[in-house]
């Protein structure tokens, strides 16, 4: 979804509401479509008081929808919500577009040229979503994962394998015990 900013950079309009859903079920990410249904998008986009002389433009917007994973734990497929914040500072990109995005480290927000004044709202959805998916996703929190002998989850219960779990170097001190 390209939307055109020039009303506010001119100085024309001063907000812009932005709401829509996205589709990004061709985004893959690690074997996985992480977003196969809509994305919603709810914000505005605010010009400061000096955006038409060259100033900037600020975009807030929450984002939400399922996120599907692979659990890292018990490899099971499982859906959770994500509500992500997005707060970015948009600027004209010049004309010889050697621009490049700026980070502010203290606050979170950086600065986004926009080429033509014209901004990629799924490009940049989808970049702030890749970027806030965990690494190792789990399903729950109290997962308990695989049988590292059997495989079995056991999240389903125990399994029934009992490996030997002792260190021959330390059988002597087991015949102690005994």
């Amino acid at each position: 979804m390209m939307i055109d900013l020039r009303p506010l950079f001119s100085g024309r309009q001063d907000v812009l509401p932005v709401d829509c859903e996205l589709r990004l079920s061709d985004v893959e990410y690690g074997g996985i479509v992480p977003f196969p249904s809509p994305v919603h998008v709810s914000g505005s986009i605010r010009a400061g008081g000096t955006a038409h002389i060259g100033g900037m433009l600020t975009f807030v917007a929450d984002i939400t929808c399922l996120r599907y994973s692979e659990c890292s734990r018990c490899l099971t497929s499982f859906e959770a919500p994500e509500q992500i914040s997005l707060h970015v500072m948009l600027a004209e990109s010049s004309a010889d577009g050697s621009d490049d995005e700026d980070i502010d480290d203290e606050s979170g927000i950086y600065t986004l040229f926009v080429p033509d004044c014209r901004l990629d709202v799924a490009e940049l959805v989808t970049r702030e979503l890749v970027l806030a998916l965990p690494i190792k996703p789990i399903c729950r929190d109290d997962c308990k994962g695989l049988c590292l002998y059997c495989g079995k989850n056991l999240n389903d219960g125990q399994c029934d394998c009992r490996p030997d779990l002792t260190d021959s170097r330390l059988a002597a001190l087991k015949e102690l015990l005994d």
